[in-house]
């Protein structure tokens, strides 16, 4: 999935991609965010970059874009010409194209396979849609990828069992999710977080299955990963 937009647009995909990876220990590239203007354009102003529509095209050439892709294209105004040469580019190369706008008549269009229309009315400092419109952008791009990764088997019932336990909170959280589910006591729910390689899903897997670490990872990865298939049965 790829998020393509300029300005606070953009930084909002680039935003909710690269916090994909850490919390359902998705693949780096399951989720990739572009902004026009480049990196240095998260932080700083690149004016103009939004009207450069040949730089779309340029920066999708580092991905072989085919028909197991979605290109998402954000623009609050629907002005950015950026975000409507990627999602014409996307379409050539037969990807899933989707424009998300909330500008009830967008100044660009392009035909899409969905569009994603929110009218979320006038802002409070006219023009500046880096505020309610983006609220509401960033809230439709986490329903999205959220949506995705419970459908990918990152997530059993409301549980991130996927997330990557690297610091104290992520260990806490983890420790917190096998307990729950396996009725373990905090202690030794961490004891067997550490004895999973720090992977909660499989400490869940090895409790409740009795079984070794390898054995657990062997079960995961016969149903490709989705929990509710080893211990559900």
């Amino acid at each position: 999935v790829f998020y393509v937009g300029a300005g606070t647009s953009g930084r909002l995909g680039v935003l909710d991609a690269s916090e994909i990876p850490p919390t359902f220990s998705a693949e780096d590239n399951l989720f990739i965010g572009l902004i026009a203007g480049g990196d240095i354009a998260l932080r700083n102003s690149v004016e103009g970059a939004e009207d450069i529509s040949q730089n779309a095209v340029e920066d999708l050439l580092a991905y072989t874009l085919d028909e197991k892709d979605t290109l998402i294209g954000i623009s609050c105004s629907g002005a950015a010409a950026y975000v409507i040469s990627a999602l014409n580019h996307a379409k050539s190369k037969s990807s899933k194209t989707v424009y998300l706008t909330t500008n009830p008549k967008p100044l660009l269009k392009t035909k899409v396979d969905v569009l994603i229309n929110l009218d979320t009315g006038p802002e409070i400092i006219a023009g500046s849609t880096r505020m309610k419109a983006g609220t509401a952008t960033k809230m439709v791009l986490n329903m999205i990828s959220t949506s995705t990764m419970i459908k990918v088997g990152k997530v059993y019932n409301n549980l991130m069992v996927d997330l990557k336990a690297i610091n104290k909170k992520l260990i806490d959280r983890g420790t917190r999710i096998i307990s729950q589910l396996t009725e373990l006591d905090y202690n030794k729910a961490k004891e067997k977080l550490i004895e999973a390689d720090y992977s909660v899903k499989v400490a869940i897997v090895m409790e409740l299955k009795n079984c070794s670490l390898i054995e657990a990872k062997n079960k995961l990865d016969r149903v490709d990963g989705f929990l509710n298939l080893v211990i559900d049965e």
